[in-house]
């Protein structure tokens, strides 16, 4: 898991955090290997409100 934080949203942003997962895992000694699935989640940028009735 890779967890960098910015202001907006760009693909370096969302790079840096692969690049941390990666490097992660491969010091972990459990590098990545085919069928690696990468999710990039806007996260608080989603959030939904519901008026109350």
């Amino acid at each position: 898991m890779g967890w960098p934080a910015a202001a907006g949203k760009r693909a370096k942003l969302v790079l840096d955090a692969l690049d941390m997962a990666l490097w992660r895992r491969d010091r972990a000694g459990t590098p990545a290997g085919p069928g690696l699935v990468h999710h990039s989640d806007p996260g608080s940028t989603r959030l939904s409100h519901s008026p109350h009735t």
